[in-house]
């Protein structure tokens, strides 16, 4: 931590705590000491983490599905290949809701389900391909793509209440189109540009998760540590799960495309 940093911690930490404040030190019984001992730990691993996977993101994802069998890499394919199991979801569920019926606005809830979980999975499509490197360029015009193409299919979906037929048939049309060319690595063309033209993009909220994150994450640690709630001898396990719950709840989309991973692998909901 800077000097800066090293200032701004001690102008607000007790007197008793200010030598030790930089100390990892998770036996002391002061509970600022514990509890930034914590956040430091849990930011240290978070950005090795975030580190690790941006480095050799691509590489794990271009794994050769015939010379590997093992669990972890039939992992990775899936999640390369899981936009477009996904859109399949959400094609047989427009069938499913065109066949009308006492259970038609059943199916339309499901298919607006399918439609979230295939709209997750246009906004990473750049990422789960392993066609971009990290730092290229290219990313930046294609997560604005992404974008576009979300909010085309929120809008294909709005249809829904107006003119069902025709928009299910628009629906999925527009997924098949997504499918095939997400195969073909044509990120940057998901959709054709007539179809985006009238569509405002959905918004980036990437930094304000950060900071959320941040905020609950030292907010509920540091909340603990002063009103001792926390035995001491769990506090070891209980501040990074506050940690991690922080990171879940700010990061609510990114964690759900993890599930939507593993939901297309176990063919589960």
């Amino acid at each position: 931590m800077g000097t800066i940093g090293h200032w701004w911690f001690q102008s607000w930490l007790p007197e008793e705590s200010k030598d030790s404040v930089l100390s990892f030190d998770l036996t002391s019984s002061n509970p600022w000491q514990q509890a930034l001992t914590i956040l430091q730990l849990a930011v240290a691993v978070g950005m090795v983490i975030a580190l690790v996977l941006d480095t050799f993101g691509e590489d794990l994802f271009s794994i050769n599905p015939r010379r590997t069998t093992t669990r972890v890499a039939r992992l990775f394919i899936a999640r390369r290949y899981a936009l477009v199991a996904q859109c399949a979801e959400a094609i047989h569920a427009c069938a499913q809701a065109r066949r009308g019926g006492e259970q038609k606005p059943a199916q339309l809830k499901e298919l607006a389900k399918r439609l979230k979980t295939v709209r997750r999975g246009v906004l990473d499509a750049h990422h789960s391909r392993g066609t971009v490197a990290r730092w290229s360029h290219r990313r930046k015009p294609l997560k604005l793509h992404e974008r576009h193409v979300s909010a085309a299919l929120v809008a294909l979906e709005s249809k829904l209440d107006h003119a069902p037929g025709e928009a299910l048939r628009d629906i999925a049309e527009a997924l098949l189109t997504i499918s095939d060319r997400y195969c073909e690595t044509r990120l940057g063309e998901l959709l054709d540009e007539e179809q985006l033209n009238d569509v405002t993009p959905t918004r980036n909220w990437d930094v304000l998760r950060y900071l959320t994150a941040f905020v609950l994450g030292a907010g509920g640690v540091t909340g603990l540590a002063l009103t001792g709630t926390v035995p001491e001898s769990a506090e070891p396990f209980v501040y990074p799960i506050v940690l991690m719950t922080a990171f879940l709840i700010a990061f609510g989309r990114d964690i759900r495309r993890a599930f939507d991973v593993f939901s297309v692998i176990t063919g589960g909901p």
